[in-house]
Order: C-alpha cells, then sequence, then structure tokens
C-alpha cells in the first residue's frame, strides 16, 4: 500500500492531482481540476510553492487550495510579533 501525501497520474494527455485522503481531484481556489504538468527543471520553485499549498490545504475533508490572505502587521500582537514565525 501507498502512503503518498499526494498522487499525480499522468498520461500522454494530461496530469491529475488527487487527494488520496478523499480519492477526488485537487482543486485551484476557484475551484478548477489543477492540470499542472511536472516540470521540475525549468519549474522546480513554482512546483515546489504549488506541493507546498497542496500540502497545508488538503484534508480528510477539502480537496481545494486554500486563498492566501495578507495580514496587516499592525493588527499583530506586540508579544506574537517578536516570536520567530514562518508562514507559507
Amino acid at each position: 500500500m501507498i502512503h503518498a501525501k499526494i498522487y499525480i497520474v499522468r498520461d500522454s494527455n494530461m496530469t491529475v492531482w488527487i487527494n488520496p485522503k478523499t480519492g477526488n481531484e485537487i482543486l485551484d481556489t476557484h475551484g478548477n481540476p489543477i492540470r499542472r504538468e511536472i516540470r521540475p527543471k525549468s519549474e522546480g520553485e513554482e512546483l515546489e510553492k504549488l506541493i507546498k499549498k497542496i500540502l497545508v490545504s488538503i484534508s480528510e475533508n477539502n480537496d481545494k487550495l486554500l486563498k492566501e490572505e495578507t495580514l496587516d502587521p499592525s493588527d499583530v500582537p506586540f508579544w506574537l510579533n517578536q516570536k520567530d514565525l514562518v508562514f507559507l
């Protein structure tokens, strides 16, 4: 049994990204199936960003990429601002 976090299936015409937790296709933020081809040599950074976004977004209850939100740093409490935080 394969325990992958993402299934990427490709034939000669199309690439399909699947959420193995649901068996459904992974959708972009607009609800469209992701069809991006894998070209690690020419698009490595963009591919890495997409995979990270997918891993953060999908679950047993969600197949859709979460929308990125911009935070206003003036709303962040001072004590939180002093921490070393990493946001994807």
